[in-house]
């Protein structure tokens, strides 16, 4: 299931890249739409997991779909500073994701994978 949703997304991205970087206020909208729906429908999934796999499942999916909302926000307003809040946001999104695989750790490999996830999203 999860293969499947992120696959939804990667072709609501591939559906935003083709449309040459721009976009009108309907397909933003029916973007938007479906990223709620996709969202929704992870988040279920999320729910049957436990522990700290309900906790990492639950901050990738938002962190999805933070970059689906934010990148269409992107290219339909067209403009560097909408590019840079996607950017921001994203990074931000990532890193909780990453942050909360950490806690199934404990010592040393906890702080080693936390200053990872801080490196790798720019926090």
């Amino acid at each position: 299931m999860k293969l499947c949703i992120k696959s939804s997304f990667a072709l609501t991205l591939l559906m935003l890249a083709a449309s040459a970087y721009s976009m009108t206020e309907t397909e933003y909208d029916a973007t938007l739409t479906r990223a709620k729906a996709d969202y929704k429908s992870t988040i279920a999934h999320c729910h049957t997991l436990k522990g700290n796999d309900k906790d990492v499942c639950t901050k990738d999916a938002k962190a999805t779909r933070v970059k689906v909302e934010t990148d269409a926000a992107s290219v339909y307003k067209g403009t560097v500073d909408s590019k840079a809040d996607a950017m921001e946001q994203q990074a931000k999104a990532n890193y909780k994701a990453a942050k909360e695989r950490c806690d199934s750790l404990s010592g040393d490999a906890r702080k080693a994978c936390k200053k990872e996830a801080k490196a790798a999203n720019g926090q």
